[in-house]
């Protein structure tokens, strides 16, 4: 139960603490349920960290993989998805057991949840990320930090909540989850709030405030005031974008974004790319992505993909994005995607002048192996560019496993 003071902190931003759950003299007893399903098939694809120095380019188009991918067909059969559950444990044991779309049949770990199985406030994200994926827990990577946190300043800690996502899979490159995903999993969100019955649900993230709200309201008017459970009485609060999941998702860049990777460009580095240059790249196959947090791209990059080698030919994040930690998980996603690839080594230059990214390729996990002689235009004549190589270990192989 929560204690005066909490509920104070729960109200003091914006969320309204309801009366109690329980069922009264003459009352069935019965939890609320929200099985009605929502006026709007809602298909979001989306998916997901500090400044980086760009490198030097000629493309060419000998030996360039396309940049289509195929989905192998997985040999796991499909299980249907259980129509109702009389235990925690039998809830858990579904989720575990489920291969009935692809996210499942592919993750590495399910994440049905963690936390207390009775308690008031219930936590809904949008998906599993990369660590969560990892060690079958949510909100445990820089998320989980932030979540932490709030939860803290309001005099809650991580135990006394319950913590769940909308998919308990996480989706690939950390896209939203679709539509039918979503809705696959949906019985097992179901069973978790019919079993809680919690006095309130803070929605965090966009994907699980439209999956919980049955809406494609934007999240800015979301958060102005308090919701209920479609089908409930129970209140739910959509919180500040800041509090939201700090992950960004990613998508291929089109010609069409040129224009404005070129406005990075020219904002970021003294010596920019040419559009002609990225032009190119997307013409001949390079690999070309964009990041994004919410709606807005941070940040793009451009790698190559040959021989069981990857070479991270640019890396820029927009100067009102760096130094929050956008740069560094844009570098795992590149890596993730040469491993993709059957690429074993990433290669990449980067300006001795250009400290901040040169701290993050080292925490990446990158080495210095060598140096190009007067490699970039500068000021005064050339920049001598340093070389820096990452092993990439192959699918599956998870460090530390």
């Amino acid at each position: 139960m929560l204690t005066n003071r909490q509920q104070q902190c729960l109200q003091g931003i914006g969320i309204q603490v309801w009366s109690e759950r329980r069922a009264g003299p003459g009352e069935t007893g019965d939890r609320p349920r929200f099985s009605e399903q929502p006026e709007h098939q809602i298909d979001l694809t989306q998916s997901g960290e500090t400044s980086q120095e760009k490198r030097g380019l000629s493309p060419d188009s000998n030996a360039i993989e396309g940049s289509t991918t195929s989905v192998p067909e997985n040999p796991v059969a499909e299980t249907s998805v259980p129509t109702s559950f009389d235990s925690w444990d039998s809830i858990i044991e579904a989720i575990h057991a489920c291969n009935a779309c692809e996210l499942g049949r592919n993750c590495t770990q399910k994440v049905p949840g963690v936390g207390d199985q009775q308690a008031d406030l219930l936590i809904i994200g949008e998906g599993p990320g990369h660590e969560e994926d990892i060690r079958g827990e949510p909100f445990v990577g820089r998320s989980g930090q932030l979540l932490d946190r709030m939860l803290a300043a309001i005099g809650i800690s991580r135990e006394q909540v319950y913590i769940t996502n909308i998919v308990k899979c996480r989706p690939p490159n950390n896209r939203d989850p679709k539509s039918h995903e979503a809705q696959q999993c949906r019985v097992y969100l179901e069973a978790q709030i019919e079993q809680l019955a919690p006095r309130v649900i803070l929605s965090v993230g966009r994907v699980s405030a439209h999956n919980l709200l049955n809406t494609n309201e934007p999240v800015g008017k979301l958060i102005k005031q308090m919701h209920k459970l479609p089908g409930t009485e129970i209140p739910v609060k959509v919180p500040d974008a800041a509090m939201s999941n700090s992950e960004l998702w990613f998508r291929r860049m089109t010609l069409a974004d040129i224009r404005w990777v070129m406005n990075v460009e020219r904002e970021v580095y003294q010596f920019p790319w040419t559009d002609k240059i990225f032009n190119d790249c997307i013409r001949v196959g390079y690999h070309c992505w964009l990041a994004l947090f919410q709606q807005s791209i941070v940040g793009h990059a451009v790698i190559s993909v040959t021989a069981g080698e990857s070479h991270m030919l640019n890396l820029s994040i927009a100067r009102e994005h760096q130094r929050k930690g956008y740069g560094r998980q844009f570098i795992e996603f590149l890596i993730e995607e040469a491993r993709s690839r059957e690429a074993r080594t990433m290669l990449l230059e980067v300006r001795p002048s250009n400290t901040a990214a040169i701290s993050c390729y080292n925490s990446a996990g990158f080495n210095e192996i060598g140096c190009r002689k007067d490699y970039y235009p500068a000021t005064e004549g050339r920049e001598d560019a340093l070389l820096f190589a990452r092993h990439i270990s192959p699918p599956g192989d998870v460090p530390g496993r």
